[in-house]
Formats: structure tokens, C-alpha cells, sequence
């Protein structure tokens, strides 16, 4: 299935520059995001986020959604990558895949 994806990078606590943090994913019917353990502001403001995203475009996910939350999201705090489209069995499957990769850093 087709997915696209982003990165996200939170602000570092030791360096200044991001590190990342956590992914989306948007399989063209919903977004998935997760964090890495510790990121739980990032986990709150996310939701936050799709909240927000739901309010401007409605309940059916679109990619204006995804793009929606990278375009709002604020600069000083957190980035993303730009989304990058991947084959994956699910969003969910994607975005812990990402995570994975990540942790092992």
C-alpha cells in the first residue's frame, strides 16, 4: 500500500538542532503518528494538531490534513521532513517501522 510519511524532529536538549523524535503516516484514509518514549509533549501537541486539522477540513483525512500539521507546526520547537511516499502494509505499520529505525540510532 502506498504511504506517505514524515520525520519529525524535536529540539535538542544538549545540541542546537533537532533530533528526531517521532513519524507520521497518511495511507490516503487516516494519519498515524507516534513518538519515541519521553516525547510525551510532542504526543500531546499532536493530537492537538490533528484536532485542529479535523476542525479546518473535516472528518475525512485528505492529504491537506498531513500537510496541514507540517505547514502549522511550530519552528522554534519541532520540523519535519518533507512527506516521502513508501510501500507498507499499513500507516501504523509505516510509522513503527520509522520508529525502529530511530531507537536504533
Amino acid at each position: 500500500m502506498k504511504v506517505s510519511y514524515m520525520k519529525q524532529g524535536g529540539r535538542s536538549s544538549t545540541r542546537d538542532d533537532y533530533e528526531p523524535i517521532g513519524a507520521w503516516a497518511f495511507d490516503g484514509r487516516d494519519i498515524t503518528c507516534a513518538f519515541l518514549p519521553g516525547n510525551e509533549d510532542a504526543e500531546n501537541e499532536a493530537r492537538k494538531a490533528l484536532i485542529r486539522a479535523k476542525e479546518r477540513y473535516g472528518d475525512t483525512m485528505t492529504m491537506q490534513h498531513f500537510q496541514y500539521i507540517m505547514r502549522t507546526a511550530n519552528d522554534y520547537t519541532t520540523c519535519f521532513t518533507l512527506p516521502v511516499d513508501g510501500d507498507f502494509a499499513s500507516a501504523r505499520d509505516c510509522v513503527d517501522e520509522i520508529l525502529r529505525t530511530i531507537a536504533e540510532k
